[in-house]
C-alpha cells in the first residue's frame, strides 16, 4: 500500500510538471481545441489511443469532453502558472498529457484504480469540509 501511494504521488507530480510546462509553452493553446469532442474524434485527432485518458477525464460520463473540461484538465493547480495561458499556438503538445495519463492508467490494476478512486473521494470530502482527518503521532 505504501509503494502504491508513492506511485500516485510521483504520477501526480509528473502530471503537474507537464501541465506547468504546457502552460508556459507559447506554442500551446487550447483555443484551437473543438468546443466538444468524442473519444473517436480525440483518437483521430492525435493518432493515438486515447481511451484511458478519455475515461479518466470524462467526469459526467456523457461521452464528450468539452473545451471547458479540457481547460480544467490542462490547467496547473498553482495560480501563478494559470496567468500564462496562451491565446495563440496549437494543441499538439496535449498529446504528452494524454500519453502520460494512458501510461499511468494502463500500469495499474483494477484494484489500484479502485483505491485511487477511494482516495480521491476521501480527499474531495476532506476539501469540502465533510471529513476531518486526525493524525496520530
Amino acid at each position: 500500500m505504501n509503494s502504491f501511494i508513492w506511485n500516485i504521488i510521483r504520477y501526480e507530480k509528473r502530471l503537474e510538471q507537464l501541465k506547468q510546462d504546457l502552460i508556459l509553452d507559447p506554442n500551446f493553446s487550447l483555443n484551437y481545441f473543438p468546443e466538444q469532442i468524442t473519444l473517436i474524434e480525440l483518437s483521430d485527432l492525435f493518432k493515438i489511443n486515447t481511451e484511458l485518458f478519455f475515461y479518466k477525464y470524462d467526469a459526467n460520463r456523457d461521452g464528450i469532453i468539452t473545451q471547458q473540461e479540457m481547460i480544467q484538465i490542462t490547467m496547473p493547480k498553482q495560480k501563478e502558472y494559470q496567468q500564462f495561458r496562451s491565446e495563440i499556438g496549437s494543441i499538439q503538445r496535449l498529446q504528452e498529457l494524454i500519453e502520460l495519463t494512458n501510461e499511468y492508467e494502463n500500469n495499474h490494476s483494477r484494484q489500484d484504480k479502485n483505491i485511487t478512486i477511494y482516495l480521491q473521494y476521501i480527499l474531495k470530502m476532506y476539501r469540502e469540509g465533510h471529513l476531518v482527518l486526525e493524525l496520530e503521532i
